[in-house]
């Protein structure tokens, strides 16, 4: 996959992989890949409760984050996961550090001491690169879901905001997801890598938001700058990211 060209792939919750480029092995592994990154980055979890996080300071690449709920039960003992960058499947990790607890805030507290706040803290991030959580109480029913990108890459322009997500270690796919767009649009794309131009369009759901997939490699070149501009009117927000590096 690392060498394909160009290639737009998923648009909103449609996935019309209709590359000629890919096997049908190369379009189910995109399609696990960006669905359970969609899925998790909701910050959504059981019965409609959210997780989010609020930085509280950054050092580098990295950043340090407290993490807050709504919705969840108050009185249940939760554990923290995490998704790896590279996952096709809801396999999480269970990160060390014991039994975690919600103060009246929603605040995820590791005792209950008012300084017993708990820090995800990420000491380095590639640009793009997603660090995904889930907080799971113990008996598995009550959840939330996160997804944070210390080292963003975004752009902004009139109140649009679009950013590529790194959902393979080299850039090899990027996800690309938009916010505070015309809703129920459709959004004119232009990409360029390396001289390979790509025009299309993107329809945004009724909240104004889209993403889709693409794979950025060029073929017969191992890296290079990927340029994508988003246009709606006077909001023409536009990003840039390196493929075929891992920072």
């Amino acid at each position: 996959m690392g060498r394909a060209p160009t290639i737009l792939l998923l648009v909103l919750s449609s996935l019309p992989l209709a590359s000629q480029d890919l096997t049908r092995e190369m379009q189910a592994d995109i399609q696990k890949r960006t669905s359970l990154h969609r899925t998790w980055s909701k910050h959504v979890g059981s019965n409609g409760v959210e997780l989010t996080a609020k930085e509280k300071f950054r050092y580098g690449h990295g950043a340090v984050y407290e993490l807050y709920t709504k919705g969840l039960p108050h009185e249940e003992i939760y554990q923290l996961h995490t998704l790896p960058l590279d996952a096709t499947e809801a396999t999480a990790t269970m990160l060390s550090g014991g039994d975690l607890r919600l103060d009246d805030d929603g605040r995820v507290m590791t005792g209950p001491k008012p300084d017993d706040v708990f820090h995800a803290i990420i000491p380095d991030a590639a640009p793009g690169e997603p660090f995904r959580f889930a907080l799971i109480s113990e008996d598995g029913k009550h959840y939330a879901t996160l997804s944070v990108q210390p080292n963003a890459i975004e752009g902004k322009d009139h109140g649009c905001r679009v950013e590529a997500v790194r959902l393979m270690p080299k850039f090899e796919l990027a996800f690309i997801q938009g916010t505070g767009f015309p809703p129920d649009a459709e959004i004119a794309m232009h990409s360029e890598s390396l001289g390979d131009r790509h025009d299309g369009k993107v329809k945004t759901n009724d909240k104004g938001d889209f993403d889709f997939a693409m794979l950025p490699f060029v073929k017969g070149k191992s890296d290079g700058i990927t340029q994508v501009l988003m246009s709606a009117g006077n909001c023409k927000p536009k990003l840039r990211f390196h493929w075929g590096a891992m920072n």
